[in-house]
């Protein structure tokens, strides 16, 4: 019985970096690999492949450039979002199956850690210690117990960190215009207008997506009905904030705190406001996955690719839908 034909395809560094050689020892192990990643510049050369294999830097190929692959069934990508390149392939019927749950652990860890550190007003009171050098002039948080989290967006980063907060003496708001009513209980949590996530919570945690209904939604207004002391963490995506009215804010509020593992643009420029904010905490995107995190992405898409030799049901495909959401 032939095997199923596979390639690698995209910034040869990153699928070595994601992928491994170990990895990559294993699919050549269960199907056919070609022995050359792909480019969109090479794609004419393996007519055969069923299945390709990316992560981050997967092009964005055309629909003549798909066309080029007639056998193309499945594409496994051990990253997040596939909005960026998955188009063209849902035209044609070809499956994408991305290893977004994969990614979002870490994404929840570093934002678990903060919600908690913030509950202490953690980074505020090393920064006034180190600024006033006496310990009862640093302000304390009000701590953890019985406080509210606000959650914007509900996707695979929320529900995830729906889950672990209830671990916590802790209450949960969540504002998703997608998350049906029905998602909510069965998560556990109230559905609350966008205004009462920021009046109430102790801690705003952003993880909504970044499309047309999203792109400035969080105002100065929002920002300002913060509650004394409150925390706004952000990993999803720096276009959601009005970043001028954001930054009129925290300037007037120094008992805000922002932590920012996501900025518009990206990365921030040198002369950026923002950086001379003391309540703003500035990351280079490291809250998703990186160093031994990236193998989790690639053992997903080992495992699809597993199933589907077996034919077995994948079970990480990505709806055609999610392309708008």
């Amino acid at each position: 019985m032939a095997r199923i034909r596979t390639a690698f395809i995209g910034d040869p560094a990153q699928i070595v970096s994601v992928y491994g050689t170990e990895r990559m020892e294993q699919v050549a192990a269960i199907s056919d690999l070609a022995p050359d990643i792909l480019s969109r510049d090479t794609i004419s050369h393996a007519r055969e492949v069923e299945v390709l294999l990316s992560t981050w830097g997967m092009p964005e190929l055309t629909l003549p450039e798909v066309d080029q692959l007639p056998n193309l069934r499945l594409v496994l990508y051990a990253a997040g979002d596939v909005r960026g390149f998955a188009g063209p392939l849902f035209e044609r019927g070809i499956q994408v199956s991305s290893a977004w749950r994969a990614n979002a652990v870490p994404v929840v860890e570093f934002t678990l850690a903060h919600i908690l550190l913030a509950g202490k007003n953690y980074l505020g009171n090393c920064a006034e210690y180190r600024l006033k050098r006496v310990a009862r002039m640093a302000r304390t948080g009000v701590g953890n117990n019985g406080e509210t989290v606000g959650i914007l967006g509900a996707g695979a980063i929320g529900q995830q960190l729906i889950q672990r907060l209830k671990s916590f003496d802790l209450d949960e708001v969540v504002f998703d215009p997608w998350l049906p009513d029905d998602a909510s209980d069965a998560l556990g949590v109230r559905l609350v207008p966008l205004e009462d996530v920021f009046d109430a919570s102790l801690v705003v945690t952003n993880h909504l997506v970044d499309n047309e209904l999203t792109r400035g939604l969080l105002t100065g207004d929002l920002f300002e009905r913060m509650r004394p002391g409150a925390t706004f963490i952000n990993t999803g995506r720096g276009k959601t904030i009005q970043q001028d009215e954001f930054l009129d804010v925290f300037r007037s509020r120094p008992d805000l705190t922002a932590i920012l593992d996501v900025t518009d643009p990206e990365p921030l420029p040198a002369d950026s406001p923002l950086w001379d904010l003391p309540n703003v905490y500035i990351s280079t995107h490291i809250a998703g996955s990186q160093g031994n995190e990236l193998g989790r992405m690639a053992d997903i898409c080992l495992e699809e690719l597993e199933r589907f030799v077996g034919n077995q049901p994948l079970l990480h495909l990505v709806p055609p839908y999610a392309l708008i959401r």
